[in-house]
């Protein structure tokens, strides 16, 4: 097949959708760069070419632009980039109300309703934005207090909301000092303290835990996330964090051994599935 043959069997493959930009003839597997109907470029192997040009991603950039257009028009926007740059790269997009605006694509593909800044400017200058705004952080400071008292926990001042992003200074029902960001607090989590001094183990139960699991205790408990002095099953003298006992993690020895153990497994079951034994033969 002479190169003007190849390039015919592309404009054929392709319904004159692509053509074969290469210079000299193509063998099975030479790289090729075919040129779609907008002019974006793509390389590719010649081999592989016929199951390719069939794809609707042959052509990413088409694909793309228009996935993003289809988005656009979801939402009531018009895409007016013309070029795909990846997905790190900011667009220019005209909101339902023709204000021009740039956007990552993955925030404008994940979120709904109008972003516009300039739609917002003057949902604010008309004080639409600001007087739903008070009822929120109303609502917001309301829910806030209420899951305060159901703690028993104590406020150190007064608090305005602004954002789920404050930062609120309170004392827990045990006295501790406590800061944590509104939206944490409201999620359920509680005083770090408290939780640290639930997780701690006395000596005994410590003891044993580790004698369940098969180790000896062997002291410098310090908490949850610290590493503890421990004698293995295997006689290994180590230090291991007790979650990480109770996640299954061993000690070094041992999960070399347990290693070694599983790659002869696995050597022993391809022998069987691909080799006929010595009986198999014989018949």
């Amino acid at each position: 097949m002479t190169l003007e043959e190849q390039r015919e069997r592309v404009r054929v493959l392709s319904n004159g959708a692509f053509k074969l930009e290469s210079k000299t003839h193509l063998k099975h597997g030479d790289k090729c760069v075919m040129v779609c109907s907008k002019g974006h470029k793509i390389e590719t192997l010649w081999k592989d070419l016929g199951k390719k040009l069939s794809s609707e991603t042959f052509c990413n950039d088409c694909y793309m632009l228009a996935k993003m257009d289809k988005r656009a028009k979801e939402k009531g926007y018009k895409l007016l980039s013309k070029k795909w740059e990846g997905y790190l790269a900011t667009y220019t997009f005209e909101c339902p109300n023709n204000h021009k605006q740039e956007y990552n694509w993955k925030y404008f593909n994940d979120q709904e309703g109008n972003h516009c800044a300039e739609c917002y400017n003057l949902r604010v200058q008309n004080g639409e934005h600001n007087q739903m705004g008070e009822d929120f952080k109303k609502q917001q400071e309301k829910l806030l207090l209420e899951r305060v008292e159901e703690l028993g926990y104590k406020l150190k001042s007064n608090y305005q909301y602004s954002n789920n992003k404050d930062r609120v200074n309170m004392i827990c029902n045990r006295g501790h000092d406590y800061s944590i960001l509104y939206s944490h607090f409201m999620q359920g989590k509680k005083c770090r303290k408290c939780s640290y001094e639930d997780a701690m183990l006395t000596e005994e139960q410590l003891t044993k835990e580790l004698a369940e699991m098969g180790y000896e205790y062997l002291g410098e408990y310090k908490g949850v996330n610290e590493p503890l002095k421990y004698k293995c099953t295997c006689g290994q003298i180590t230090y291991k964090r007790i979650e990480d006992l109770r996640r299954g993690q061993k000690c070094m020895r041992c999960a070399k051994k347990h290693s070694v153990e599983k790659r002869r497994l696995e050597r022993v079951k391809y022998l069987e599935e691909n080799f006929k034994t010595t009986e198999e033969r014989d018949k």
